[in-house]
């Protein structure tokens, strides 16, 4: 048990280290690749690594946002696609919309380490630049 005096905290960023939230991205971007991949036929790895810097450039502008991770979508299809439906475009964006809507995996023991820290009283907190 935790004997001292003063409030002795362990603070979590929350994804990828409580939950596993990057394998959902992964997903999407694998699906959002495949699809546009059929239409252009130039391969997944070269929009992948489109995307992924086009993610991070918008960062910048939409932070750790759910709008973020669509809007590199949509101009991942605009960029290899100029003339992308607005089916096509909607589509990709549904593709990226859909991480927000899964409910991520815990990460293994996670709950079995929080109660531990948590019984032998620590304070637990959470912060996180994510989606509220």
């Amino acid at each position: 048990m935790n004997t001292r005096s003063e409030k002795q905290w362990v603070i979590f960023d929350a994804d990828n280290t409580l939950w596993n939230v990057e394998v959902l991205y992964n997903q999407a971007r694998k699906h959002m690749c495949e699809y546009v991949d059929k239409l252009i036929h130039i391969g997944t790895d070269e929009i992948s690594t489109y995307q992924q810097r086009r993610d991070a450039e918008l960062t910048r502008v939409y932070g750790y946002s759910a709008s973020r991770f669509a809007r590199s979508f949509e101009d991942t299809i605009y960029h290899f696609v100029s003339a992308a439906t607005p089916e096509q475009v909607r589509h990709v964006r549904a593709l990226a919309e859909a991480v927000f809507a899964q409910k991520a995996k815990l990460t293994s023991d996670v709950e079995l380490v929080l109660r531990s820290l948590y019984s032998n009283g620590w304070y637990l907190g959470l912060l996180t630049a994510g989606e509220a």
